[in-house]
């Protein structure tokens, strides 16, 4: 399963999975991926995940979703090991090893993402909480 490590000290090796999908991003309780962080907007993101493939789009946030150093604008792919911020919240993307003989994707995240959206909605999953520690506010 594809994960997101969360590196920003006070955020600190908080490890976040990611399904198949959409995950919205954001510090109101209505995203699938809560963090609570006063840089991260109340919709911040969302992240499309379909196999290996990850796809971030930007929601208009504030302080900006970024990919590594770059502001991202509409969306963009993201692979392993690069970082992506969510205002000042930094996780790094963590993609499994492909299955030997396992063929490239040829159904985008963006397809997933159209298709989910014209047959029916997905089950509602329980949002995650990411929050600063309380080691790092002492």
């Amino acid at each position: 399963m594809i994960k997101l490590t969360f590196t920003r000290p006070d955020f600190e090796n908080q490890v976040v999975d990611l399904p198949e999908g959409k995950t919205t991003v954001g510090r109101a309780s209505t995203n699938t991926l809560i963090i609570q962080d006063e840089t991260v907007s109340a919709t911040h993101c969302e992240i499309l995940v379909y196999g290996r493939e990850v796809i971030v789009r930007d929601q208009a946030s504030t302080n900006g979703t970024w990919i590594d150093n770059c502001r991202i604008k509409g969306q963009t792919c993201a692979g392993h090991g690069q970082r992506i911020r969510f205002g000042s919240v930094e996780a790094s993307v963590e993609l499994p090893a492909p299955a030997f003989g396992e063929p490239d994707t040829e159904v985008t995240a963006i397809h997933l993402l159209g298709s989910v959206k014209k047959d029916e909605a997905p089950q509602p999953r329980q949002p995650v909480v990411i929050q600063p520690s309380l080691r790092a506010a002492a």
